[in-house]
């Protein structure tokens, strides 16, 4: 209870800076049950992509050596030999080790969408370290780590034998097969195999991995001083700021076009500024700007707009009266009222008779001068792509 009450019972989510910031120093979820899972994965795809050039060579090498018969050539036959299916053979065996090599070196990101840090390749004197390494082993979470680790390969052994036990009666047609016969026999047994393997896999490293993940972020869990003492950290970071700042544009973009889709008109200058306005008589007292923006973000306005058959007209002086008097999501003024009722009864006639569409009309002196862009600076607001 003291805890609590002084704020160190680490009760809070971790944000994504402390996150972040565990990633740099080299701290991120690991699993050596996705690990499997992926190398597995890995082998059995290169298994079946290089499998039968593999066999194949193997297959040409075994004849070439067995069909020698001149031992006045000993030495050009092993050059031939070699350079010819031996050395395909160890180039493909080489390819296959190179990418369970790579899987081997990416498969501890797997939790972390395979992004690796330069934190995570620096080499710690400590974990290296056969003192620390064997009481790592004798550990409690060493030795319980050992007991799962002994029944996940019990489990998979398991399966294996289940599965042989069930094919073994198929072992004896080997003997009435040809030798093509029997090799794609057991290369169809070893898939059948493989693909148990990997089920088992699947099954461990997706269990395995989700239950890391949990205890990680339960690692990473915050108190409030904690909390508080990176509110405080980040306050002052500018690229932090920016960050946020360009996140809170695109959300604010996103809530925009999403507006969008249910306005009533569009209002245009014609290519530089769009703005949106919505109007229910029942709820609202006047119409709202539901969504603005200014060149590119304009454009997608206009775009979305006419994707959903809301109405799109042009009116430089209104847009932009519109533009620099309302925010989005406030009501229009009153001095607005008469231009903004026309622009909405324009609208409406629209959608009522798409194929007889009419021109909006706006009298000279239905914007008030305060509000025309020749007496009053533009203000860019939301969505501006300045």
């Amino acid at each position: 209870m003291a805890n609590e009450e002084s704020g160190q019972e680490k009760t809070l989510d971790p944000t994504a800076r402390r996150l972040e910031k565990a990633r740099e120093e080299g701290q991120f979820p690991q699993s050596p049950d996705v690990t499997t899972l992926v190398l597995v994965s890995i082998g059995a795809l290169a298994i079946w992509v290089a499998g039968g050039r593999f066999l194949q060579a193997l297959v040409d090498s075994t004849k070439m050596a067995l069909s020698f018969s001149e031992p006045s050539r000993v030495a050009a036959f092993l050059i031939e030999w070699l350079l010819g299916p031996v050395g395909t053979l160890i180039v493909w065996i080489s390819l296959v080790l190179l990418v369970l090599w790579f899987g081997s070196v990416l498969g501890p990101f797997a939790l972390v969408n395979f992004q690796p840090k330069l934190a995570n390749f620096k080499i710690d004197p400590e974990r290296i370290s056969f003192i620390n390494g064997l009481k790592r082993i004798f550990s409690l979470q060493g030795l319980s780590q050992l007991g799962l680790a002994l029944l996940k390969a019990t489990l998979i052994f398991s399966a294996i034998a289940i599965y042989l036990w069930v094919v073994i009666d198929g072992v004896s047609a080997f003997t009435g097969m040809s030798l093509t016969q029997a090799i794609l026999y057991a290369l169809r047994l070893i898939g059948g195999g493989m693909l148990v393997l990997i089920a088992v896999v699947l099954v461990l490293g997706v269990s395995g991995g989700f239950i890391t993940s949990l205890l990680f972020k339960e690692k990473m869990k915050m108190s409030v001083q904690e909390l508080k003492d990176e509110l405080k950290e980040s306050e002052g970071n500018p690229e932090l700021k920016a960050r946020i700042r360009q996140k809170q544009r695109e959300m604010a973009r996103s809530r925009m076009i999403a507006a969008v889709e249910k306005a009533d008109v569009v209002v245009m200058n014609p290519t530089h500024i769009a703005v949106a306005l919505r109007y229910e008589a029942e709820k609202m007292a006047a119409p709202v700007v539901v969504a603005k923006g200014h060149d590119n973000f304009a454009l997608r306005i206009r775009e979305v707009a006419k994707e959903h058959q809301v109405p799109v007209t042009e009116s430089p002086v209104l847009a932009r009266a519109l533009d620099a008097a309302v925010k989005v999501g406030a009501a229009i003024p009153e001095p607005l009222y008469r231009a903004v009722a026309a622009l909405i009864a324009w609208a409406y006639e629209v959608k009522a008779e798409p194929a007889r569409a009419p021109e909006l009309y706006l009298p000279e002196d239905v914007i008030p001068s305060e509000y025309r862009p020749e007496t009053k600076s533009q203000s860019p607001g939301i969505g501006s792509s300045a």
